[in-house]
């Protein structure tokens, strides 16, 4: 596939419309998205530079990110041991709940990298 810049014209798939539509590249986003004149947060499958005939007569698959595992720290302010098996499976969804609702906020809404994420538990699990 083609090196895509900012200023590259460029064929995006609409989903909308089945069909290939001439764009012009404004933008690239840090999740590898790219800003076109038609459409906001084109997927990377769906946009082409210098696409074939052949191509242009077809549908693009969309591919899917794979789903990030996720398993979170427990917060030192629970002190597990004194808790029943039931309470502390609760504790520690309970908090990874409030943490991923947090940073959902402070990202307003748009979730990255699972990195930042780990990150910003781990800032409110040293801050207390």
């Amino acid at each position: 596939m083609a090196q895509i810049n900012v200023g590259d014209e460029v064929y995006y798939y609409s989903q909308s419309y089945e069909e290939w539509m001439q764009a012009k590249v404004e933008g690239i986003n840090e999740d590898g998205s790219f800003e076109l004149d038609i459409k906001s947060g084109a997927h990377p499958s769906l946009v082409r530079k210098n696409p074939t005939k052949e191509e242009l007569a077809s549908k693009p698959v969309r591919e899917e990110a794979a789903p990030v595992i996720y398993t979170t720290p427990i917060a030192p302010m629970v002190s597990l041991s004194d808790l029943p098996p039931g309470q502390k499976a609760n504790a520690i969804v309970s908090r990874f709940v409030a943490d991923l609702q947090a940073f959902h906020a402070a990202s307003h809404g748009q979730l990255f990298f699972a990195a930042d994420l780990l990150n910003h538990i781990g800032e409110s699990l040293r801050s207390g």
